[in-house]
């Protein structure tokens, strides 16, 4: 039997951010969204919110309204906001492998043909998924499945 390996990890940050994204869609006839209503919806701190919300709205893909009734809206339509941008905010560029200072030949025939290949098939299939499809999928009755791609 084969071994499980993991060889890119997307963080909370990530993983939360993305789900709270997902959540101001869901919430969207709402003027704007209230941290707190995403945390108790979703089950994670407020503080951590707060943290990925400012890179969210540094980047500009949300706004903050003030007031008693404020929150965060999107800046532009969830059918325009990709899953690969929201993560590339919140976790950096995203590679399945670190880019390393090795020099040698095979090395950078094994990073041109695997490790960049791989990578450009992620960014492609992360900029084709919308926050727009991933509200839809989570309004559906049955229970998500999951959506399968190969590399």
């Amino acid at each position: 039997m084969g071994r499980l390996i993991i060889i890119y990890k997307m963080t909370t940050k990530g993983r939360y951010g993305l789900r709270a994204m997902v959540d101001l869609v869901l919430h969207e006839h709402e003027a704007s969204t209230a941290l707190s209503s995403i945390s108790k919806r979703q089950g994670v701190s407020v503080n951590y919110l707060e943290q990925a919300f400012a890179l969210l709205k540094k980047a500009k893909l949300v706004e903050s309204i003030k007031g008693p009734k404020g929150g965060y809206k999107l800046t532009k339509p969830a059918e325009k906001t990709t899953v690969l941008e929201v993560l590339e905010v919140l976790e950096g560029p995203i590679s399945i492998v670190e880019q390393g200072k090795e020099s040698t030949f095979i090395a950078e025939c094994v990073q041109e043909l695997v490790w960049q290949t791989i990578d450009e098939r992620l960014y492609d299939f992360l900029s084709q998924i919308t926050l727009e499809e991933l509200a839809v999928q989570t309004q559906q009755e049955e229970v998500c499945e999951p959506i399968m791609f190969y590399i």
